[in-house]
């Protein structure tokens, strides 16, 4: 009984490694922007998760980890923006924009969480939400106009 256990897990390493394997290869057959541009595609799901707005991902939530996802996403944007079709980048930057507006919504609804009142819905705290990210990040906060018009 000992042999077969430990054959099943033999036989489970091995084919995890094979899987890793053929993951890497996977890998390096991607161009580096097409790499980035899949990672641009996950971190909205990721940053409005850890927002924690609705019941569902309150227990979720991370604002710090939201502030890295949107910064990542924002200077992503910007790296892949004189590589990929201008209208692309206009959809990312428009995501970028909801992404900032929620943030700001997430940290109105989580100071009055704190301060035991009633948490308004989120969309009445976003039209301030452009500005809020940038003054937690220093150095994109200047460039963001900029790189609006290409």
């Amino acid at each position: 009984m000992a042999d077969s256990a430990n054959s099943s897990g033999e036989d489970r390493q091995r084919i995890e490694q094979e899987f890793l394997e053929r993951m890497q290869q996977e890998l390096l057959r991607l161009s580096v922007q097409d790499h980035l541009s899949g990672v641009l595609q996950s971190l909205p799901s990721i940053a409005f998760q850890r927002m924690g707005l609705s019941e569902q991902t309150r227990a979720d939530r991370d604002l710090e980890q939201t502030r890295i996802a949107i910064d990542a996403f924002r200077a992503l944007v910007d790296v892949l923006a004189g590589s990929l079709p201008r209208d692309q980048v206009a959809m990312y930057r428009s995501t970028l924009a909801q992404m900032q507006m929620a943030y700001v919504g997430a940290i109105d609804q989580q100071k009055e969480e704190t301060a035991g009142e009633p948490a308004p819905p989120a969309a009445e705290s976003e039209p301030e939400a452009a500005s809020e990210p940038e003054s937690e990040s220093e150095p994109e906060a200047e460039s963001e106009p900029e790189s609006e018009s290409e």
